[in-house]
Formats: C-alpha cells, sequence, structure tokens
C-alpha cells in the first residue's frame, strides 16, 4: 500500500527523542562551540594587533630619543673639543711669555720665578749631555747640595752665562769663605781655566729640550715679532668667532621662517 504525505514527511524529519535535534542538521552543542570558539578568536587576535602598534609607536619614539640624545651629546662633544683646543692654545701662549721673560736678560745676567730660571745652550761644548740650541731649566740649590758631576749653569760676566759640568769642589777658595767649583765641558779636553765662586752659580739643571733654546733665542731678540703675531691671532680669533656666529644665527633665523 501506498505510504501518505504525512508518514513520508514524519520518517524524513524524524528526530531523536532523547536530543531533540534533527538528523542532518548540526546540534546546538555544535553551534554554541563554534560561535565560543570565533569569539575567542577574534578577542585574541585584537589586543595582539593592539600590541603589535604600541610595539611599533614605541620603538619609533625611542629611536627618535636616541637620534636627539646621539645629536645633543655629538654637539657636547664638540663643544668640550673646542674649550680643550683653546685651553691648550692659551697655555701655549702663557708659556711662550714666560720662557721669554725668564730667558730675557737683565743686569744681573738672569730672571727666576720661584727659583726657576731658563736658558739657551749657544755652543756645543756639552754636546754628548745637551745638544746646542737646547733650551734648559735651571733651579737654584744650596751650595751644599752641588756635587761632583752636577751640570750647573754660572755668570761669568754681566749678562753672559756658561752651563757646564762640575769636575771638581774647592771649599773656601782662596779664602773667600766661599766653595769654588772647577767645571768642564763634556766635549773639551780640558777643565774651564776660572774657577767659579759659589757666589756666581744660578743653579743646577734640571731639564732640557733640543732645539727649542734656538727658537726663544731669536723671540728674546725680536720680542716686537711676538707682539705681532699674538695680537694679530687674537684679533683673527675674534672675527672667525664673531662670523660663525653671525652664520649660525641667520641659519636659525631662517630655520624658523
Amino acid at each position: 500500500m501506498g505510504r501518505n504525505s504525512n508518514e513520508y514527511l514524519s520518517d524524513q524529519y524524524s528526530y531523536d527523542t532523547e536530543t531533540q535535534e534533527l538528523p542532518g542538521f548540526p546540534s546546538e552543542e555544535y553551534k554554541n562551540e563554534r560561535y565560543f570558539a570565533s569569539t575567542s578568536t577574534e578577542q585574541t587576535q585584537t589586543p595582539l594587533r593592539r600590541t603589535s602598534k604600541s610595539k611599533q609607536v614605541l620603538e619609533a619614539k625611542a629611536m627618535s630619543q636616541e637620534s636627539h640624545t646621539g645629536k645633543k651629546a655629538s654637539k657636547q662633544r664638540s663643544k668640550t673639543t673646542k674649550r680643550v683646543l683653546n685651553l691648550l692654545f692659551y697655555i701655549f701662549i702663557v708659556l711662550i711669555v714666560l720662557v721669554t721673560y725668564l730667558s730675557s736678560s737683565q743686569n744681573k745676567g738672569y730672571r727666576s720665578i720661584g727659583g726657576y730660571s731658563v736658558f739657551s745652550v749657544l755652543t756645543g761644548s756639552m754636546e754628548s749631555q745637551i745638544p746646542q740650541g737646547s733650551l734648559v731649566l735651571v733651579k737654584k740649590v744650596e751650595d751644599s747640595k752641588i756635587k761632583v758631576g752636577d751640570v750647573i749653569t754660572f755668570v761669568i760676566k754681566a749678562g753672559d752665562t756658561k752651563t757646564h759640568q762640575v769636575v771638581g769642589i774647592l771649599d773656601n777658595y782662596n779664602n773667600s769663605g766661599q766653595r769654588g767649583y772647577r767645571t768642564k765641558g763634556s766635549e773639551n779636553e780640558l777643565a774651564d781655566k776660572e774657577i767659579v765662586y759659589a757666589g756666581n752659580v744660578i743653579g743646577v739643571v734640571e731639564k732640557h729640550v733640543p732645539k727649542l733654546g734656538t727658537m726663544f733665542s731669536y723671540v728674546r731678540e725680536n720680542m716686537w715679532l711676538l707682539v705681532v703675531v699674538l695680537i694679530s691671532f687674537f684679533i683673527a680669533s675674534f672675527s672667525l668667532k664673531r662670523f660663525f656666529s653671525l652664520k649660525k644665527g641667520e641659519k636659525e633665523s631662517n630655520s624658523f621662517n
């Protein structure tokens, strides 16, 4: 017998009485699982995207700060270098003036500051120890501390000095109540004829600088040249600083415009 339409529909869309779900259709449990899974994925991805963007912004800020810090440090180093160079130059100028003053002659033959004097060695009589043209730094010491082997600078006549080595000491020389020193140039075969009285000794050589004495001898004889050079330098230095300062001001004003 043929089946009626109600029976056919009942068979086609029959469902489980326990689960009350139609066969062939997704269950409510499956739908719920898919919904919560998709929701969870969206909630997870959204913070990740936000975190990624925030990280990029922070990295950009950090790079900008590093660049700014680097430029600031570079400017600071440049300023420090300029200050050091200026300081070294001024120290050099002061030394030139000081040494020129000390090496300039006066009535008693030399000048002294704090017991120190400087002299130029003009001959080669001490070449093996102090080359000709050297600048010597001489320190005033007590007569009793001068010993054989020391190199001393002494006055031979007004305005003239000599630097030789002590080869002998004579106490109470010629009943003068002073020590007498026999001296000799290291390159000379014989000792000096004249005995040096202790009162004529300027001091003992502490240091020497080769060839520097020749330069200072020239400067001492041409003091006007040193004055001209120093004045010219200070004028040029001031003019250059003023020029670069104006240029910097023009650039800053153009950048604001």
